[in-house]
């Protein structure tokens, strides 16, 4: 309605100015998509049903981790699901809390709380975890509370049964019910399920991440983020760049988007109407998106930290060879010696074939030929050769062995290659 008014209280106009201006105005007024959507809905509902960005009902409960005196306290400044479920010892029930335990620790690390219930007592819980932690395929630790709801009171304060018909229920049953609230204690986000189909934790956890990322930048996820856009035009050409992208809410003028926004694409419309805009999710930052920025940083310094520490230490025993092979070569070794060190050397880089005895492959097989200061000594130095020495076919093996090696701590030193471990 707000939105309206101000339309028919703006004059029409073609003048690019005159479109950008109350965009201006609102997005310095809402610098989040959180509170673009959440100034549309009150906090308090005026029928007592529970509805987004109302302010949750607070309660005290008794928990498997022992008492919460108050769900606002418990949560305090913190994201939080609370995942209610039918019954313990039920079959579906029983493999969504197994599922939910398996991505706790990624709810965590994004600062989000978990809560779970249903209309059972503690003690029920307890004696029924025992089976969900045998259930399930992988080792699992249930490291969130499980409420216990005997008396209805939180089920009916969050619309999970009603309270007029659910004392005359033989099984009074909740709803498969989850809600995301943030850290003012506001419902995000509400999803039910009937007691037959079950939840998938993927997507709630998803669910957290675009909240989250809206919740500190003027974004909004598309529809199977972040399996979306995989192909879009830009400059007449397809590109796969901004796959997982999101837009920028419509309250963010044009000005603003490409001062705090560069990159953004502006798709393309029959209507050519500029409201399709796509930020390339790793800019756009957040909770969420620092975090992982963070996750990902210190992964790549790590990685290549050892790369850097690999390479130097191959760099350093290239040169160091390859130097004592020049000066053996030059001034040491007589015309009829195999230059030993380069098999040294070779064989650092090209491991001798174990399935042909120790010989070279017969890809590496030079020609018989001279190869540098070496040759074929004549028939009389040959026969005057002790065991130990190699003919001149495995010389010429050498050179060329050591010809790769040189070229390869050439390429790892011009960043051009990998070093061969």
């Amino acid at each position: 309605r707000a939105l309206d008014d101000e339309k028919q209280a703006t004059p029409r106009t073609t003048s690019s100015a005159a479109k950008t201006a109350p965009h201006s105005k609102m997005c310095s007024e809402i610098p989040s998509g959180t509170k673009a959507y959440m100034s549309l809905y009150p906090e308090q509902s005026t029928d007592a049903q529970l509805r987004l960005g109302n302010i949750v009902p607070d309660f005290a409960a008794e928990t498997t981790q022992g008492p919460i005196s108050s769900f606002h306290e418990w949560k305090k400044d913190k994201w939080a699901i609370l995942f209610s479920h039918p019954a313990d010892f039920t079959p579906v029930c029983t493999t969504e809390i197994g599922r939910l335990a398996l991505k706790y620790d990624e709810l965590a690390s994004m600062d989000c709380l978990v809560a779970t219930l249903s209309v059972d007592p503690v003690k029920s819980h307890e004696e029924w975890l025992r089976d969900v932690v045998a259930h399930c395929d992988n080792k699992i630790e249930i490291k969130f509370p499980i409420i216990g709801d005997a008396d209805r009171k939180i089920s009916t304060a969050y619309g999970m049964l009603d309270a007029g018909t659910s004392a005359e229920q033989d099984l009074p049953l909740t709803i498969r019910a989850v809600f995301i609230i943030n850290p003012e204690n506001k419902l995000m986000l509400t999803l039910n399920y009937p007691a037959c189909v079950g939840r998938s934790m993927d997507e709630i956890v998803r669910c957290v991440k675009a909240l989250k990322l809206s919740y500190g930048k003027s974004i909004a996820t598309p529809a199977n983020w972040p399996n979306n856009h995989e192909t879009v035009m830009k400059d007449g050409k397809p590109t796969t760049e901004f796959k997982g992208s999101v837009f920028l809410l419509p309250t963010v003028s044009k000005e603003d988007a490409d001062k705090s926004y560069p990159g953004y694409l502006t798709c393309d419309l029959p209507s050519k109407q500029e409201y399709l805009r796509l930020v390339k999710a790793d800019t756009v930052g957040g909770p969420v998106g620092d975090a992982e920025k963070k996750s990902a940083s210190s992964a790549s310094s790590a990685s290549n930290s050892r790369n850097s520490l690999h390479h130097k230490k191959h760099i350093f025993l290239s040169l160091l060879l390859t130097a004592q092979l020049l000066v053996y070569n030059l001034f040491l070794a007589p015309d009829d010696t195999p230059l030993r060190l380069a098999v040294l050397a070779a064989d650092l880089h090209h491991p001798p074939d174990a399935s042909s005895g120790g010989r070279v492959s017969s890809s590496l097989e030079p020609p018989r030929r001279r190869l540098g200061r070496v040759s074929t000594p004549p028939p009389s130095r040959r026969r005057r050769r002790s065991r130990a020495s190699a003919p001149s076919s495995s010389t010429d093996v050498c050179l060329l062995r050591l010809t790769i090696t040189i070229h390869h701590a050439w390429d790892v030193l011009g960043g051009n290659a990998q070093p061969i471990t």
